[in-house]
């Protein structure tokens, strides 16, 4: 499907005026090219936005980072990291050092050359199981002999609630040039770089390439190592596990491996990779169980395929105005990687055979283990750069990128894909880059921070662009945060009719022609008359509500759910009845029975392309059709 928009220009005189052109555009499968037609829908407004952590001016480039809690935000950038709140008020800026001081203070071959040593590369999400912030900083001695991940991981989901804000953190330090196992730890040769953390509900991973002294890269390396530890009454030391010389779907050693941000429990991590620095497969890989556990077994690292995508290369650097200084645009590595509702989401930075340099969006369907997003976002004569993408709960995919060319300094850029829309919408300004970028020799930071609200009030994003530093006066950059609502289109009432009948004992689900998620749970509780309580996921209503409750009469009932048309996610919990019939309707529907049990399972999945997994449940009988992917029905 082609879709057209306005994309609008920004042209730099030599006085230095800004003017503004309005160019079409567009936008496919592989990308944007010139040209003109019907204007497509822009990207959803900002909620708000502020000023986001300065120039660090020692060692270089932001990389921003941005983790969201339920009230707070943690802003990461090279050497530095802020908390504030959702309107940007903030405590002031802390330097990791004043954290890690105690091993700074034991470790002189850390402290020697503080330019080299000092914490750098930083990863922060928020851990939504555990209500905690997570950072991560790489570390490597004067020497680049040795190197370590330093890990702050904060009490509460409020890092702020004292009034230094360098406490209320559990602190880690673990030698990343040090290979942990089951057996005896294994000095190397290779220090960390590249460092990515990921978690589920489980386990924190924690992923880096390794490379030699002299900068050469020997190996990816993959660390698992279970929460729980973290909350043991009596400290002691972390365990972690740790896979070097991954491979990925092809046999070749894999590249910048990314550990997933997991929404929900697939009961698995899955991590992915791209064929480096040019190609047309990521590998999707997946892990499960933990470390340490009982039986000492190391927690299976699996492939679970390469999956071919349209072709990339390395991209080309960034022009910029009146500059001879090109930018970094990257070098094809993927930057990050989230999984929610049987979908990774995933993005780097390209050149393809429209563009020099773009933002490529990957997805993959983990239980078909297909691709479904295979986006390029760009223009002729621009450069698009460093995406970060994200979804939320319905669906929707929101995406953070950098903009440049030789009539636009260097910006930041956000846009997002509604559930249901098929190309990205035409991207809007972050903040606008306001001078040439010549800081660093042109080195950017490698990657924009992205996350979802955990209140589902729309994507937070931060990004790097170009500005005059306010004290010395020479080209710098600044850092945006930005908050972005969700796509509006006008749509029916997202409602699903819940009834139960206590005479013949029967639970009856309609849904409408809008695409709906909710859960179905059941609890006995010991009570005569156990509840069945139905919760709705944003964008849905149950009864015009967002829960609703039936205490039902004893003994087993029958289950009857229609879910019309429209993207509908049906998860039942607990429910054990007679009779469950479920009919998915005519959308692309998912179906999530997780230990139920029933004396007959009647699943219709209607029209569209289903999945059904009943890995945890039993019915005695099962008549499933028109379901194309049944996944461990029982």
């Amino acid at each position: 499907m082609t879709r057209y928009f306005l994309q609008p220009l920004r042209m730099f005189g030599s006085m230095g005026m800004a003017v503004t052109l309005t160019c079409w555009f567009v936008t496919s499968s592989i990308g944007i090219v010139a040209e003109g037609a019907e204007p497509a829908p822009a990207a959803p407004g900002l909620i708000s936005s502020f000023v986001g952590v300065e120039d660090a001016l020692r060692n270089g480039p932001a990389s921003a980072q941005i983790a969201v809690g339920p009230t707070e935000i943690v802003q990461a950038v090279t050497s530095l990291f802020r908390i504030t709140n959702k309107i940007g008020g903030s405590s002031g800026d802390v330097d990791p050092r004043e954290l890690f001081d105690a091993f700074y203070a034991t470790h002189p071959r850390y402290t020697d050359n503080p330019a080299i040593s000092a914490p750098t590369n930083p990863t922060a999400v928020f851990d939504h199981f555990s209500n905690r912030f997570v950072i991560v900083w790489n570390a490597v001695d004067y020497s680049s002999t040795e190197s370590v991940y330093l890990i702050q991981i904060s009490k509460t989901a409020n890092p702020r609630e004292y009034s230094d804000p360098t406490q209320n953190w559990i602190l880690d330090v673990q030698r990343s040039d040090v290979n942990f196992g089951s057996g005896s730890p294994v000095d190397t040769a290779e220090i960390s770089n590249d460092v990515r953390i990921g978690f589920d509900k489980t386990n924190y991973y924690i992923t880096s390439n390794q490379i030699s002294k002299t900068g050469q890269f020997k190996s990816s390396k993959i660390r698992v190592f279970a929460k729980q530890q973290f909350n043991l009454p009596v400290a002691e030391p972390i365990r972690y596990f740790d896979y070097l010389n991954v491979k990925d779907g092809v046999n070749a050693l894999a590249f910048s491996i990314r550990p997933c941000v997991t929404f929900g429990t697939p009961g698995k991590e899955y991590l992915v990779s791209a064929a480096f620095p040019a190609g047309n497969l990521v590998t999707l890989y997946s892990i499960t169980g933990t470390w340490p556990n009982p039986t000492d077994s190391p927690p299976p690292l699996k492939i679970e395929a390469a999956i071919p995508f349209n072709p990339w290369d390395a991209p080309q650097k960034m022009n910029q105005p009146s500059s001879s200084v090109l930018i970094d645009g990257g070098d094809a590595r993927l930057l990050n990687a989230v999984y929610r509702n049987g979908v990774v989401y995933t993005g780097q930075s390209l050149k393809n055979k429209s563009f020099s340099c773009a933002a490529g969006i990957k997805s993959i369907d983990v239980l078909r283990r297909v691709k479904l997003l295979d986006q390029v976002i760009g223009a002729v004569n621009e450069s698009y750069s460093f995406p970060a993408v994200t979804a939320d709960a319905k669906n929707n995919v929101y995406a953070v990128f950098n903009r440049s060319s030789k009539l636009v300094c260097a910006e930041c850029r956000y846009t997002a894909l509604k559930n249901g829309e098929t190309d990205f919408r035409v991207s809007k300004i972050l903040k606008i880059g306001t001078t040439p970028y010549t800081a660093y020799n042109g080195a950017w930071g490698r990657y924009n921070g992205i996350a979802i609200d955990p209140n589902e009030e729309g994507a937070w994003v931060n990004s790097m662009f170009a500005q005059v530093n306010s004290v010395s006066r020479s080209s710098s950059y600044g850092t945006w945060v930005g908050n972005v609502s969700e796509p509006t289109i006008v749509s029916g009432t997202n409602e699903v009719i819940a009834n139960y009948n206590d005479l013949n004992k029967t639970l009856t689900l309609t849904g409408d022609a809008e695409g709906n998620k909710f859960t179905v749970s059941y609890s006995n509780q010991g009570y005569s008359n156990p509840l069945i309580k139905i919760t709705a996921d944003p964008g849905t209503f149950i009864n015009g509500k967002a829960s609703d409750s039936f205490s039902v009469s004893a003994g087993q009932i029958v289950v009857k759910v229609d879910l019309g048309a429209g993207f509908d996610v049906l998860t039942m919990i607990g429910v054990n009845c007679s009779v469950m019939g479920i009919a998915l309707g005519s959308g692309d529907d998912r179906c999530d029975l997780d230990l139920c049990a029933a004396d007959s399972l009647n699943l219709d999945g209607g029209l569209g392309t289903d999945v059904v997994i009943t890995t945890t449940s039993r019915f005695l009988k099962r008549n499933i059709v028109g379901v194309p992917w049944l996944y461990n029905a029982r």
